[in-house]
């Protein structure tokens, strides 16, 4: 008799925010090997849409310590599902990996760490990697350090083009949905010419932003990558 798996394989702590977790999904199922409906993964979603500003929680220690009691909770339930791998499709919460990791004894995905593997297997001879996110992202240092660990050099929007970063992010996509192509080719351009051979799409929002023309060609995207571990880290084959 044929065993049943009633595990779940993945589970996803969402909802930050909660666009970028269903683009996420979507991109799962989009790129798992499998001919049938019983092929694909058994994944179970929080899309925890309330949880605090991850902005606020690396600026603000309060506010870190409800972020964290939040998400806490979110580790429970995975914890008390069994879940065997943990994916969180949001770059700035990464600023707490370390904390997380005490939270439960199941593999999470590192995100900024799988992100530089990849770009590092991909492009050997690579020494400057332009980043862009948010604020918070930045600040934490997340992609830098890993950057940093594998001596590379890491080059960030200067002020004006920060500002249109964030705008991308907040007033656009998750205010309107609205992709400006015109916002985005500026900021790649602006770290193109301060010297970044790839650009990371640091931001989940701005990952729906990586089939474009003027995109896909300079840019790594890092939720992409997680979407690959994620397939992979499950036993399944990943198909482009």
């Amino acid at each position: 008799m044929q065993e049943i798996n009633d595990n779940y394989d993945l589970g996803i702590i969402g909802g930050m925010g909660p666009l970028a977790t269903s683009f996420f999904y979507d991109q799962i199922i989009k790129h798992t090997e499998a001919n049938k409906d019983n092929g694909h993964i058994n994944i179970i979603i929080l899309n925890h849409a309330s949880m605090i500003s991850r902005v606020e929680a690396v600026n603000d220690t309060n506010k870190k310590e409800i972020f964290l009691s939040q998400i806490k909770k979110d580790f429970d339930i995975l914890n008390n599902l069994k879940v065997k791998n943990i994916a969180i499709p949001c770059n700035g919460s990464h600023a707490f990996f370390e904390e997380f990791i005490n939270y439960t004894d199941i593999n999470i995905l590192n995100m900024p760490k799988e992100t530089i593997l990849n770009i590092i297997e991909n492009n050997p001879k690579i020494k400057r990697v332009g980043l862009l996110a948010t604020d918070a992202t930045i600040n934490s240092k997340i992609y830098a350090k890993e950057i940093d660990k594998n001596n590379l050099e890491i080059i960030l929007p200067n002020e004006e083009t920060q500002k249109l970063v964030m705008s991308l992010i907040y007033e656009d996509i998750k205010n309107t949905g609205k992709l400006d192509a015109e916002k985005i080719l500026f900021c790649i351009k602006q770290l193109q010419e301060k010297g970044a051979e790839k650009i990371i799409l640091g931001c989940t929002e701005l990952s729906l932003f990586k089939d474009f023309d003027i995109v896909k060609d300079v840019c790594v995207d890092a939720l992409s990558i997680l979407v690959k571990k994620s397939i992979e880290i499950t036993g399944k084959n990943y198909k482009d």
